[in-house]
C-alpha cells in the first residue's frame, strides 16, 4: 500500500494529533480527505475542520477504527485501556496501530487488544508539526517490511526518525521528546540576557532563536562533533571563550545531565 492511498485515523484531537496532522498535510496536502479523527470535544473537532475542511470528524472512536489503515492513538496514556476496549473489535487485521503513549510498552498495548495487532511505538516531539520533528520508533514483530517502508515514508514527512530498541524509549523521551522545552529555556535565557544588555526583547528572541536553529543545522549538516564546533567558534582570549568558560565553570554539563536524567527517571516510573 502507498501512503497516498492510505486512510489515516486519529483517536484524540489534542496537541500531538495536531502536530502529526500538521506534518502529514505539509508534505501531503491531498491526504486531508483521507484523514478521520475522533474526539469527544466538538469544539476541538470544529477547530480542526475549520483549518482542514476536507477532514472527516466524529465523536465515535469506532467509526475511525473501522476505516483506518494507520491508526494513531493520540490520547493520554491513562485512557488507553478504555479506548482500546472500545475499538478492539472494530480494528481491521492489517491496521497499523501507532502508540504515542509515554511509558506504555508495546507488550502492554498488545495485551489490551487481546489479539495479534501491528503496533509501532513512537516518541515524537512538537516540532513534528513543522516537519522538523525527531521521532524514536520501535516496531513490534507483526509489522512487515512493506509496513515499515510505509511508516518510514510517513515519519519522514514529520522530520527525522531513528529506529531504536524499546528499552531506550525512556532515554528518547529525555533527549528529544522533552528536549524542545530545554532549548526553549536556553533561548529565553539568551534573550533575557540580551534584553538586560539593552536589546528589545522581541528582537532578542529572533537573534537567540535563529542562532539556535543555525547552530543545530551546523551540527547535523557538517557531521562535526559539537565540542569541535564550539572550539572553532572560540578564539583564545576572545569573547566567545569568555562565555564558554563561565558555562563550564558553573557546571552546564552537570546541570543538563541532572535535568535530562530526571526526565528519564520520571519516564521509567511511568513505565512501571
Amino acid at each position: 500500500m502507498q501512503l497516498a492511498q492510505s486512510t489515516i485515523g486519529f483517536i484524540g484531537a489534542g496537541n500531538i494529533a495536531s502536530a502529526f496532522m500538521g506534518g502529514i498535510l505539509r508534505a501531503y496536502p491531498d491526504l486531508a480527505a483521507r484523514i478521520h479523527i475522533s474526539n469527544p470535544s466538538a469544539a476541538k473537532l470544529d477547530a480542526l475542520k475549520e483549518r482542514y475542511p476536507a477532514l472527516h470528524t466524529t465523536s465515535d472512536n469506532k467509526d475511525v477504527a473501522r476505516v483506518a489503515d494507520i491508526l494513531f492513538l493520540t490520547v493520554k496514556p491513562k485512557f488507553y485501556p478504555a479506548v482500546i476496549e472500545e475499538i478492539r473489535e472494530h480494528v481491521n487485521p492489517d491496521t497499523i496501530i501507532i502508540s504515542v503513549a509515554a511509558g506504555l510498552k508495546i507488550a502492554f498495548v498488545q495485551s489490551l487488544f487481546q489479539k495479534d495487532v501491528k503496533i509501532l511505538r513512537c516518541m515524537p516531539n512538537t516540532p513534528t508539526m513543522l516537519g522538523l520533528g525527531m521521532s524514536g520508533l520501535c516496531p513490534n514483530s507483526f509489522l512487515t517490511e512493506e509496513d515499515l517502508t510505509l511508516l518510514k515514508e510517513l515519519f519522514s514527512s514529520f522530520g527525522t526518525y531513528e529506529v531504536v530498541a524499546e528499552e531506550l524509549f525512556d532515554t528518547v523521551t529525555g533527549v528529544s521528546g522533552s528536549g524542545p522545552a530545554y532549548v526553549y529555556l536556553f533561548i529565553h535565557a539568551m534573550a533575557k540576557a540580551a534584553e538586560k544588555d539593552g536589546m528589545p526583547y522581541d528582537q532578542a528572541i529572533v537573534f537567540a532563536a535563529q542562532t539556535a536553529k543555525g547552530a543545530a543545522e551546523m551540527v547535523l549538516s557538517s557531521g562535526t562533533d559539537p565540542e569541535t564546533l564550539t572550539d572553532n567558534v572560540c578564539s583564545p582570549g576572545g569573547t566567545t571563550i569568555e562565555a564558554v568558560d563561565v558555562f563550564k565553570k558553573d557546571g552546564l554539563y552537570d546541570l543538563v545531565y541532572k535535568a535530562q536524567h530526571a526526565c528519564v527517571e520520571k519516564s521509567k516510573k511511568l513505565s512501571q
